[in-house]
C-alpha cells in the first residue's frame, strides 16, 4: 500500500465485503498500515493478513495493485466514493447519535 488513504480504502470495501482479519477483527478496528508503511501488503483471501512486500515477494505470493482488485472486486470509483462517503461522513453521525 503505497498510502495510508489506499490503506484505508482498501480495507473499508473488505469490511463491507464481509472479510475480517484472521483474528475475527473487523478491518477498520485496527490500523496496521503504520508498521511498514509504504511496504505494507494486505493479502485478501478468506481472512485478511498483512506483512511487508519483502515477506510476500519471498514466499511468491501474488501481489497485485489496488486498481485491480477493485477491477476483480467490480469496485466502480462511484462505489469507492460512496463507501468512502459512508464511513468519513454517515457512520459518524450515526456513531455519534448512539453515544
Amino acid at each position: 500500500m503505497p498510502t495510508q488513504k489506499d490503506y484505508f480504502e482498501l480495507i473499508r470495501m473488505c469490511e463491507l465485503g464481509g472479510w475480517r482479519w484472521g483474528h475475527s477483527e473487523l478491518p477498520t478496528e485496527g490500523n496496521y498500515w503504520n508498521i511498514f508503511e509504504s511496504k505494507t501488503v494486505v493479502s485478501v483471501k478468506r481472512d485478511l493478513d498483512y506483512d511487508d512486500i519483502n515477506y510476500f515477494n519471498r514466499i511468491n505470493e501474488g501481489i497485485i495493485k489496488l486498481s485491480e482488485f477493485y477491477k476483480i472486486q467490480k469496485f466502480t470509483p462511484k462505489k469507492v466514493f460512496e463507501i468512502n462517503y459512508w464511513f468519513d461522513k454517515i457512520l459518524p453521525l450515526i456513531n455519534g447519535a448512539k453515544k
